[in-house]
């Protein structure tokens, strides 16, 4: 997902990726991207 918002212009400002919690008996990890987007170019 982060290479496809890079590659639609998008800036990757944060990325995080917490582990599964076997307590909570999760399987997969969780990721959370912020992105903004891309500034208008002046016409």
């Amino acid at each position: 997902m982060a290479g496809l918002l890079t590659a639609a212009g998008f800036a990757l400002l944060s990325r995080t990726v917490r582990e599964p919690d076997p307590t909570l008996d999760e399987t997969v990890a969780q990721a959370f991207l912020i992105a903004r987007k891309p500034k208008r170019s002046a016409v």
